[in-house]
């Protein structure tokens, strides 16, 4: 996988960004985004598999905002699954 930029990521945070990153403007599904982290461990992942994710990305976002970049969430096409993509992170201005 190619590292972005100059963000230290772990292995996994790195796999995650790139699954999410080749997925383009259309996402990828946290079940798809699941199976395609975990296919190759024989204990098949975490228990609590989105979970996991879930918790994964809001670390690996805390790498990636500084940089200027973020992976959010949002609800799939069919409102019943959730759905990762890569973005420009805007820091919120407070009022």
């Amino acid at each position: 996988f190619e590292k972005p930029l100059d963000i230290d990521l772990t292995p996994w945070q790195l796999r995650c960004f790139e699954l999410v990153r080749r997925a383009g403007q259309n996402g990828i599904y946290s079940d798809d985004l699941l199976e395609a982290l975990y296919q190759d461990d024989p204990d098949g992942g975490p228990l609590t598999g989105r979970k996991a994710v879930k918790s994964g990305i809001k670390h690996m976002n805390s790498r990636l905002r500084p940089a200027g970049w973020e992976i959010s969430a949002a609800r799939g096409g069919n409102h019943t699954k959730r759905e990762y993509v890569l973005r420009k992170y805007v820091a919120r201005q407070s009022t």
